[in-house]
């Protein structure tokens, strides 16, 4: 029986197929399958019948043999079609694994025999250039778009371009007027900038020293928002000013008394500034920054930045977010 056992084969092959995949199998193919089952059925039974018919004459049968011959004929002289049965009974327990089993087998040959074509081979290489160049050009274009949107969108820094990042300004006119820090900001891209900065600890003097009291400035460094209320939809923006396309922003830090600057750029300290300051453009660029500057005295009398990092995680997040908005992006995008 060569077929039957390539039925017994193909499933003990197939034994890892999972379960769903054989149920759906066997539903597309249930009506096929029943009528071959049939007629193989009928053919094996008839095989059988006919291989014993000749056999029996021939065989010299010891005295258990007659007896189980005997017996089989009296079942099959009692019961008519029993031994049709017994043998359908056999049958159904063999193939009842092989109805997907036999689909599967058949598949692999296939398969086997198309992959000795070099046609498939030219086509399998040819599928596997065009992956490739579809993975390539996706990366391409991903890298053009971002090096698109850096160089068109917006970039702020501190400082203008000849380099002052901040400096002392004392009353032009009134003596008696208040003097202060200014801190310069320059937007060197193209798009306008939505901006923000403060400062994150008062300003100090090293060495400390009565002298020099520790500064309070009114801008203290809070994160910028964009809100949509989920009652009524209406959007909101919280901080920050534009400042377009290459362009300078200039900011008051803090007021001083004349006497105090005098005193301030003359003493050898250091005049210590810690701050942040973030910002957006339409093009979904967003950026925020910590610095660090302080001021030299005599023979440097400038402001110099000691360091201008990014800023760590917690810096950004909402200390008391309200429960009946949802917070956006800090800057709409045209996307």
């Amino acid at each position: 029986m060569l077929l039957d056992l390539r039925y017994i084969q193909g499933a003990s092959y197939m034994g890892n197929i999972t379960t769903d995949f054989i149920n759906a199998t066997k539903k597309i193919h249930a009506d096929v399958r029943a009528i071959l089952r049939t007629l193989h059925l009928i053919q094996a039974d008839v095989r059988a019948i006919s291989d014993k018919g000749v056999s029996e004459p021939q065989e010299q049968p010891t005295e258990q043999k007659v007896q189980t011959t005997n017996h089989e004929q009296a079942k099959g002289l009692s019961g008519g079609s029993k031994a049709l049965n017994v043998n359908e009974a056999n049958g159904e327990q063999e193939k009842s694994g092989d109805t997907a089993g036999n689909y599967f087998y058949d598949l692999i040959n296939s398969f086997k025999n198309t992959s000795r074509t070099s046609k498939f081979w030219f086509e399998l290489v040819a599928l596997a250039v065009v992956v490739t160049y579809t993975c390539e050009t996706k990366r391409t274009n991903d890298l053009t778009h971002d090096t698109l949107d850096i160089s068109q969108g917006a970039y702020v820094s501190i400082g203008r371009k000849d380099g002052i990042i901040a400096e002392f300004l004392f009353p032009k006119t009134d003596t008696h007027s208040n003097g202060g820090i200014v801190i310069y900001f320059q937007n060197n891209g193209h798009l306008p900038a939505r901006f923000n900065w403060g400062l994150l600890t008062p300003i100090i003097t090293i060495p400390e020293s009565p002298d020099f009291p520790a500064l309070e400035s009114a801008h203290k460094f809070a994160p910028m928002t964009r809100t949509r209320n989920l009652k009524d939809g209406s959007t909101g923006e919280g901080g920050g000013v534009t400042i377009p396309g290459e362009s300078l922003y200039v900011e008051d830090v803090v007021e001083l008394l004349p006497e105090r600057i005098v005193r301030q750029m003359k003493e050898n300290r250091l005049f210590m500034l810690n701050g942040a300051y973030e910002y957006c453009d339409a093009l979904g660029n967003y950026s925020c920054r910590q610095f660090s500057m302080f001021y030299q005295g005599e023979p440097f009398n400038r402001f110099s930045e000691s360091s201008d990092i990014e800023c760590f995680k917690g810096l950004t997040k909402i200390s008391a977010p309200d429960p009946n908005v949802e917070y956006l992006l800090p800057c709409e995008t045209k996307n």
